[in-house]
C-alpha cells in the first residue's frame, strides 16, 4: 500500500484557484488600509466603508488571489498581514499609485486654466529653493497657479507625493525610492552660525581654526531638523562633542540667539539668512554638506512645469557644488580677507 498524503490544507473560504482578472481597485486599496491601520474597523474609518462592506473586499481580494493575506484573531480588533498580504502589498502600493498618477494627471490635463504646480520643499530649504527658483518659473510659465507646502520629515514628503497631493518634492532623497523618478541636485552645505561680535569667531574666519570653535564654544543645534543626529555623529568622529547650551529653539530662534552673541548653532545654510550681525562659517571637512534631489511618482506625466522647475532647481545650486567658503574681500590671486570691508552673514557664491 503506498504512502498516504494529507491535501494541502487551503484557508476558509478560498478557491482552489486564483481568478486575478477579478482583482479590483477596491480590494487593492482595502488591503492597504488595513496594513496602515493594522485593525479592520480604523481601514473603514479611512476609506469610508462600513467595517464589513471593507471586511468583504478583503475577504474577496483572498479567494481572487488564492492566499490568506489577512491574520485574523478572535476577539482583538488589531490584525496583521501574512506572509503573502507582505508580498502583495509591496506591489499593491506600486499599483495604487500608478491609480493615483492617472487621476492627478488627467485632472491637470483637463483643468482649465494655465494649470498648477504643487511643490512640497523640506523645511531647511523652504527659504532658499522659492527664492531661487520662482522668479524664474513665473516668468517662464506666468498666470500658474503655484502651491508651496513643507514638512521636516523626509517620509512625510514621500508620503505626499505617493498620495498625489503634491506633485514635485524637494528635499533628503526618498528613503525608498521605488516608484520614484529622483532628480540629484547640489547638496546642501553646513554652516557654523556665530556672533559676529565673538572675537574668537573673526579670527576664526581669518585663519580658518572652524574645529577650535566647534571644541570650546557653546554649540545650538536644531532638535526638530532630522539631520541633527547625523551632524553628532560625524564631528564626534572627528573628536568633536558639542559643549551642551541652555539655547533651545528651531532654526529662526537659534539664529535669534546668535544675533543677540549668546551662542553659536549649526545650521543649513539655506536656513542660515543674510544676517549682518552672524558670521557663517563652513563646516567642509568636518560635516558632509546634506543630500539634496527634486523627485515625483515615476508614473506621472512630467509636466513642463515640473521640467522647468526641477531644471532651475539645479541650476540655482550649480554654485554649491564646490567648497564653500567665508565671505570676504578676497583679492584676486590672493587668499586674504578682509573682515572689516565685508559683507557679514554670506558665503561666497551663494
Amino acid at each position: 500500500m503506498g504512502p498516504h498524503h494529507e491535501p494541502p490544507l487551503e484557508a476558509p473560504g478560498l478557491t482552489a484557484g486564483p481568478s486575478w482578472p477579478g482583482v479590483e481597485h477596491r480590494h487593492l486599496a482595502s488591503l492597504a488600509a488595513v496594513a496602515e491601520a493594522c485593525s479592520f474597523r480604523g481601514a473603514s474609518r479611512k476609506l469610508g466603508y462600513s467595517q464589513s462592506a471593507l471586511s468583504q473586499h478583503v475577504a474577496q481580494l483572498e479567494r481572487l488571489v488564492g492566499a490568506e493575506l489577512v491574520e485574523r484573531r478572535r476577539g482583538r480588533g488589531a490584525v496583521a498581514l501574512t506572509d503573502a498580504g507582505r508580498m502583495l502589498l509591496r506591489h499593491v502600493d506600486r499599483i495604487l499609485a500608478i491609480y493615483r498618477a492617472a487621476e492627478v494627471d488627467l485632472a491637470a490635463l483637463t483643468s482649465p486654466g494655465p494649470g498648477r504646480l504643487r511643490v512640497a520643499v523640506a523645511e531647511h530649504l523652504a527659504t532658499s529653493v522659492p527664492a531661487a527658483v520662482l522668479p524664474g518659473f513665473l516668468r517662464a510659465h506666468p498666470g500658474v497657479d503655484v502651491t508651496l507646502s513643507g514638512g521636516a520629515k523626509p517620509e512625510t514628503l514621500a508620503g505626499a507625493a505617493r498620495a498625489g497631493s503634491v506633485d514635485l518634492v524637494v528635499g533628503d532623497p526618498p528613503d525608498d525610492p521605488g516608484g520614484f523618478t529622483v532628480l540629484a541636485v547640489a547638496p546642501e552645505p553646513c554652516v557654523l552660525a556665530v556672533p559676529a561680535t565673538w572675537a574668537v569667531a573673526r579670527r576664526a574666519l581669518a585663519t580658518g581654526a572652524v574645529g577650535d570653535l566647534l571644541e570650546h564654544l557653546p554649540v545650538a543645534l536644531d532638535p526638530a531638523d532630522p539631520d541633527d543626529a547625523r551632524i553628532g555623529r560625524e564631528l564626534r568622529a572627528h573628536g568633536i562633542t558639542l559643549k551642551p547650551t541652555e539655547v533651545q529653539g528651531g532654526a529662526s530662534l537659534l539664529l535669534a540667539w546668535v544675533a543677540a552673541g549668546r551662542s553659536a548653532a549649526i545650521l543649513p545654510r539655506g536656513r542660515a539668512g543674510d544676517d549682518p550681525r552672524v558670521l557663517l562659517l563652513p563646516l567642509d571637512g568636518f560635516v558632509a554638506p546634506r543630500a539634496v534631489a527634486a523627485y515625483w511618482l515615476r508614473d506621472r506625466r512630467r509636466s513642463a512645469f515640473m521640467t522647468t522647475f526641477s531644471e532651475l532647481l539645479r541650476e540655482s545650486r550649480a554654485h554649491l557644488t564646490g567648497p564653500t567658503r567665508p565671505l570676504g574681500v578676497n583679492t584676486p590671486g590672493t587668499d586674504h580677507f578682509d573682515l572689516e570691508g565685508s559683507q557679514r552673514g554670506r558665503l561666497v557664491g551663494s
